[in-house]
């Protein structure tokens, strides 16, 4: 069996002599080179996020390995769950709230470009830090959001 794409094999889902169907799913091949972050940032934040910003990322646990990343894109839309929008999310992104009882600022999806080398093999679903790197040396990285990693 070969695989279109390097990467790593997770969920095997099979034995030696296991008779395998048409279509049967055996394994999940997570491709190495397609990871990316998925951030979350306060929409009264997104005045400092823009394609082509750097980041400074850690991964919980390595906080003192910090790497960089390029900000690719920004959301134009999330799924207001308490608003008009019919009952499905359809494209757009479903954020929930933390606090039900408290309005808070809406949070969007932020896609960002690892350009720097993490401390240790990236997983999906792993946490991370982002600071936005300000423009002036003189301000410090205060744009910081919580996100899952995601792959493509």
């Amino acid at each position: 069996m070969y695989a279109p794409v390097n990467g790593y094999l997770t969920n095997v889902n099979t034995s030696p002599g296991a008779y395998v169907h048409v279509g049967d799913q055996l394994m999940a091949l997570v491709d190495s080179s397609s990871f990316w972050v998925a951030a979350y940032f306060k929409e009264t934040q997104l005045v400092s996020i823009h394609p082509g910003r750097t980041v400074k990322m850690t991964l919980m646990g390595y906080h003192d390995e910090p790497f960089e990343g390029t900000i690719e894109s920004v959301a134009w839309g999330i799924f207001v769950q308490d608003g008009f929008g019919g009952t499905s999310t359809g494209l757009l992104a479903a954020v929930s709230q933390t606090v039900d009882w408290v309005r808070l600022p809406q949070r969007f999806p932020v896609r960002i470009k690892i350009t720097g080398k993490p401390p240790v093999p990236l997983r999906i679903g792993q946490t991370v830090t982002v600071a936005v790197v300000t423009d002036s040396p003189d301000k410090s990285p205060t744009d910081r959001g919580q996100l899952p990693l995601s792959a493509k």
